[in-house]
């Protein structure tokens, strides 16, 4: 029993570290194209 204890504390500790990742690489994701839109859009203005 310990080691599957220990296996699914591994799983999760596993799940919670590349979580932040894919959450952080969506919002680098969506600030770039905001600000590419933001860019463009400037742009045309002139």
């Amino acid at each position: 029993m310990k080691s599957v204890v220990n296996d699914t504390d591994g799983i999760v500790r596993v799940a919670e570290s590349v979580i932040p990742e894919i959450k952080h690489q969506d919002e680098v994701r969506v600030k770039i194209a905001s600000s590419g839109f933001m860019w463009f859009r400037f742009t045309q203005d002139i």
